[in-house]
């Protein structure tokens, strides 16, 4: 689901013509979406690191970018005013992966000098070093709760840590080979691994014993993640592919085509609504998740792309390459205008359109709003208004009552749009407006 703010930010940005404009006017909320052919936009290239960048991590809030690199350095920046904030030193050898605590709290990098370093993240002093591979340590990540750190290593293993006393918990054996990229399900119970073996190892969390081994493909899985809803398991492998496996049954579902080269990293947009892959020949692709297809590529670096994520508000891709940069992306997965009262805060998508923002001819696509209200009083009588911007007589949807919004919560709808026959239809015609009873109305 595309995001209609940015949390803890306020930003004015234009980009010429076609520009895409976020601006918060005391408390009222008004985005006019660009075209979308620049949907997906170049915002700003980070030049500081020496080498290549190897991996990059937002911090839970958004508000940082933390980045590794050969030069054995761990950069931080900014994601508002694309600036350094500090660069952490500590790594004899080349920094190969960095992570956040899901609280933000602590930062964890992983690097060629065998060692796992945690770092404070509000002062960016060294915690501790976790000490137990014997080879280069590849990829770390923490758990959902921020309770456990795993790591994988050139020495096959993957190692299981307790974040508070940083001591070993487990080491998982069962690869044949460097272990390239590890993580955690969303709820916890289950690790992921894949390797240069081919295979992607699914171990409990609880008991560590080896539930599943998926396999299918010769070529390395240098890249794994999970679906936001856990439901899926996504693989980059080094024959260019990204595999999509069910999470329960373990059954290949789809294989995403559009690399030429080595898959170098995957990750999936926060709202599950779209799969991102970094490319050896330096490009990314974008999938729609729902189709499938391909939906866009984007180009602007000059090496391999080595790691890349969405941020955790789902409106913009951070990428790290070989040619020593970090680019920042512009990316708004919805088409639609939207107004609604102080302190109510929607985000919204078109979760059955083409991530053109067209519905095909007799498409139903549903446009997904979720609502919060985060004002001191309740919002009553909330109603969901739609026109459109042009005269189109072949775009079919009702309005709706949304009912009451308590203080602090936050509720979910689906509203039915229909395109017409033998007609595709754009969406960003649409206006869409959330009044209350005695809400702060504003004039487009």
């Amino acid at each position: 689901m595309g995001r209609c703010f940015h949390r803890g930010r306020v930003t004015a940005r234009e980009r010429g013509e076609a520009a895409v404009r976020v601006v918060r006017i005391i408390g009222l909320l008004i985005v006019l979406i660009a075209p979308a052919d620049t949907r997906a936009q170049l915002l700003a290239a980070l030049h500081g690191h020496s080498k290549t960048v190897t991996s990059v991590s937002y911090s839970p809030d958004g508000q940082f970018i933390a980045t590794g690199s050969w030069d054995h350095s761990i950069r931080i920046w900014s994601a508002v005013t694309h600036q350094p904030v500090a660069t952490l030193n500590g790594h004899t050898g080349a920094v190969t992966s960095v992570a956040y605590r899901p609280d933000g709290d602590r930062i964890i990098s992983g690097g060629r000098d065998h060692a796992i370093r945690v770092w404070d993240a509000r002062t960016y002093q060294p915690v501790a070093t976790l000490s137990g591979h014997t080879g280069s340590v590849t990829t770390v990540a923490y758990s959902r709760d921020g309770s456990a750190i795993i790591s994988g290593s050139e020495d096959h293993t993957v190692m299981v840590w307790d974040a508070a006393t940083h001591q070993l918990t487990e080491a998982l054996t069962g690869h044949a080979g460097v272990v390239y990229s590890v993580s955690y399900s969303p709820n916890g119970k289950s690790i992921i691994s894949g390797g240069w073996d081919g295979a992607i190892n699914i171990w409990s969390s609880q008991t560590y014993q080896l539930k599943k081994t998926l396999s299918g493909q010769l070529s390395v899985v240098y890249a794994v993640a999970f679906s936001p809803d856990g439901e899926y398991i996504l693989g980059g492998r080094g024959d260019g592919t990204v595999n999509i496996w069910n999470a329960r049954t373990y059954h290949l579902i789809q294989t995403l085509k559009g690399h030429s080269g080595i898959v170098t990293s995957v990750s999936s947009h926060p709202d599950g609504l779209f799969i991102i892959g970094g490319h050896g020949d330096g490009s990314i692709n974008i999938w729609n998740a729902r189709t499938f297809q391909l939906s866009r590529t984007l180009n602007g670096h000059a090496g391999i792309v080595t790691s890349v994520c969405f941020s955790p508000d789902g409106e913009e891709v951070v990428s790290g390459s070989g040619d020593y940069l970090v680019n920042i992306w512009d990316f708004f997965p919805m088409m639609a205008n939207l107004k609604s009262p102080p302190d109510l805060y929607a985000e919204i998508s078109f979760a059955e359109s083409d991530d053109d923002g067209y519905l095909d001819a007799d498409e139903v696509g549903n446009l997904r709003l979720k609502l919060t209200n985060k004002g001191k009083g309740d919002a009553l009588n909330l109603k969901l208004m739609m026109t459109l911007a042009e005269e189109n007589p072949q775009l079919h949807f009702e309005n709706r009552s949304l009912g009451h919004l308590k203080s602090g919560d936050s509720r979910r709808f689906e509203v039915a749009v229909v395109a017409g026959i033998g007609v595709r239809t754009q969406l960003n015609v649409l206006r869409i407006e959330i009044t209350e009873q005695q809400g702060h109305h504003m004039d487009p």
